[in-house]
């Protein structure tokens, strides 16, 4: 019930264009926050930077305050972007308990959650009214629980108390239920995918019950249905990321997104396809692929979505660049020329 509510709502809403991205957030592994300027959706010449003092690996945006949250190698930093004057400000900062991987914070931004790929572990830390990180309050996992073993994402559902967290080292997305209140983690279940494809990142549709999983050990995307609120998965179908005829070995995906009006699903592979594959989505939630473009470098560990659907801009880790691929309304992945060099390899792209 909770999710048809939810998936209503978002259809009466009345409907508002989403405003383009102005600039990227850009982290990289030598500490490093970078804001780029987009013009007319392309790198621009003005770009702020601010060294954070400790390895950086995914970011996150707060919902509804002008802050960017830095998942350092040990700390969750607080970061206030003020675009009118392009500066940035450090707010404040958390120790997460454990080395972390990704976070995510939940719709009502009261609760960010970090997954840890070398502890196999996932932290819950409160966030304040203010948007500060406070010190880690729940935990679940570690060296002698093997059900989160490599955690490598937390994705939350729309609800906001349960989260899904793939699993790549025990080959499933953990469900976990997550205390409103306390902020205490529970086991809430587990959905498997096939042995041995090592579950990276996952997407949930925005209007439907559904959720892809990318494989990165086996380049695939594993389709499920959500029912009971979220809480029992019932796998649907598997399809390959990799290009047909394509025969090297050691090719890994990577990262999977979904368009915001829920037409189109992206996944990308590192090397050595390095490509990104722009699938359209049916209404039985079938996927067919509608085009595939090179990342335009070497490792491309993550990529951002415009909200307004007419650019991607991939993140290419080992070559140092954020490439900017333009995209049709039919899904079509073309070329747009724009490119920016990071000083240090890059951890994550967001776009905003």
């Amino acid at each position: 019930m909770q999710w048809i509510l939810l998936v209503a709502v978002l259809f009466l809403a009345p409907s508002r264009p989403a405003p383009p991205a102005s600039h990227l957030f850009v982290s990289c592994g030598d500490g490093s926050l970078h804001s780029v300027a987009l013009v007319n959706g392309l790198p621009g010449d003005s770009v702020v930077s601010l060294d954070l003092g400790e390895p950086l690996r995914f970011l996150a945006t707060h919902p509804s305050l002008p802050i960017v949250y830095a998942l350092g190698s040990e700390h969750l930093m607080a970061v206030r972007w003020n675009q009118a004057s392009a500066t940035f400000e450090t707010l404040g900062k958390a120790l997460v308990g454990i080395s972390g991987t990704h976070v995510a914070l939940d719709p009502s931004a009261r609760w960010a959650l970090v997954a840890s790929y070398g502890e196999g572990a996932v932290s819950c830390l409160p966030i304040s009214a203010e948007g500060l990180p406070q010190a880690a309050v729940g935990r679940m996992g570690g060296s002698e629980d093997k059900r989160l073993t490599r955690a490598h994402q937390v994705c939350w559902h729309p609800g906001g108390e349960l989260a899904y967290v793939p699993a790549l080292g025990a080959d499933q997305v953990a469900i976990l239920s997550v205390d409103p209140k306390s902020g205490a983690l529970t086991w809430a279940g587990a959905a498997a995918v096939a042995a041995g494809s090592g579950p990276r990142h996952m997407a949930l549709h925005p209007s439907q019950p559904w959720a892809f999983v990318l494989g990165e050990h086996s380049s695939t995307i594993t389709s499920f249905t959500l029912q009971e609120e979220g809480k029992r998965w019932s796998r649907r179908g598997q399809t390959s990321n990799l290009s047909e005829g394509f025969t090297e070995s050691g090719s890994r995906s990577s990262d999977i997104h979904i368009s915001a009006d829920g037409g189109f699903l992206f996944a990308v592979n590192r090397e050595p396809a390095n490509d990104l594959t722009a699938y359209a989505i049916g209404e039985d939630g079938a996927l067919r692929e509608v085009s595939r473009r090179s990342t335009g470098g070497i490792h491309a560990r993550t990529f951002a979505l415009d909200p307004q659907g007419e650019r991607v801009w991939i993140a290419n880790t080992r070559s140092k660049n954020v490439v900017t691929l333009t995209l049709s309304k039919t899904g079509e992945l073309g070329e747009a020329g724009g490119s920016w060099e990071a000083p240090a390899e890059i951890s994550c792209v967001l776009a905003r």
